[in-house]
């Protein structure tokens, strides 16, 4: 899944793409020197079900998603190798943190109907300041008219929550097996292409999933830690 490119402008012009992808990484299970019970036997769909269920039911969460392979968006934006949400679903509260390939990276903070953008240098030099003054800007967040919380929108935790959704709804599930992760009880689901799921067998909640190219890191859920504004002296407007 790609969302399309979001472009700031905080004194200089910032493509930023966003990617809220399917996929995921499952492990067989942690061993554990106590026994774990197993998991009840669950049709494949069940589990799945539930799982949607869970995630719409969540009111904050954290989701990372890495892609492998070259990419772009529409724009000819470059695409971040890693992109992290986590914050309160209802977009309150969240924090972005964006690494691009090259070694540039890019964080965006929204606290009480504020946002706050911080980049390092190589993401500076890249959308076009000079060495000095992207070192400069680096060390800060900065706050401009172009941070505001409804420039980040569609990439607020609701929306990486709902793709999420959308992305389990379309994918078709056929075989389920109960393991163990972290001396907990799971269920990992695998479809006929390959995609796999591990979801908490008590939760019901998801915290892997990989496909062919993405990988789905998610934590946190209902536990996500409210974000700070950062202080005056570490934000420059502009």
């Amino acid at each position: 899944m790609k969302l399309r490119p979001l472009v700031l402008v905080v004194g200089a012009a910032l493509s930023v793409t966003l990617v809220a992808g399917c996929g995921g990484s499952s492990s067989g299970g942690a061993s554990s020197s106590a026994p774990v019970a197993a998991a009840p036997s669950k049709a494949a769909s069940m589990v799945a079900g539930e799982a949607v269920a869970a995630i719409k039911k969540a009111t904050s969460g954290r989701i990372a998603v890495t892609q492998t392979g070259s990419a772009s968006s529409s724009s000819g934006a470059s695409v971040p190798t890693t992109t992290s949400v986590e914050g309160q679903f209802d977009d309150s509260n969240y924090q972005l943190a964006n690494s691009y390939a090259g070694g540039a990276s890019l964080n965006v903070l929204i606290v009480d109907q504020k946002g706050y953008v911080k980049g390092n240098v190589t993401y500076w030099t890249g959308v076009g300041l000079p060495n000095d003054d992207a070192t400069a800007i680096s060390q800060k967040w900065a706050q401009g008219n172009s941070t505001r919380p409804e420039a980040f929108a569609e990439y607020s935790p609701s929306k990486v929550r709902d793709q999420l959704v959308s992305d389990l709804n379309a994918t078709t599930f056929t075989s389920s097996d109960s393991i163990t992760v972290d001396n907990k009880a799971a269920y990992r689901l695998q479809s006929a292409t390959g995609t796999q799921l591990v979801i908490d067998a008590e939760t019901m909640l998801p915290s892997a999933m990989k496909s062919q190219n993405k990988t789905y890191d998610m934590s946190q859920w209902n536990a996500v830690s409210a974000k700070v504004a950062p202080p005056t002296s570490q934000v420059t407007t502009g």
